[in-house]
């Protein structure tokens, strides 16, 4: 697996953090899973970053499935 260095405002990182520990998970696992998923769902039809225009905090707060419903 790559490493990456990502620049956030310290306050944003810390509430996406936050977020993170109540879904009982980590903010590098939230990352991951976001990254995965938003790279799925940009097919060649639709080459929008994010999918849905979601920001990753949006991504983290509310879960993939607002994405994918957004989506259909």
């Amino acid at each position: 697996m790559k490493n990456i260095t990502l620049s956030a405002d310290e306050r944003l990182i810390e509430a996406a953090r936050a977020v993170a520990q109540r879904k009982q998970t980590t903010l590098n696992a939230a990352f991951r899973s976001w990254l995965r998923d938003s790279a799925k769902a940009a097919t060649p039809a639709r080459r929008t970053w994010p999918p849905t225009g979601r920001s990753i905090a949006a991504w983290i707060t509310r879960g993939p499935a607002n994405d994918l419903a957004a989506m259909k």
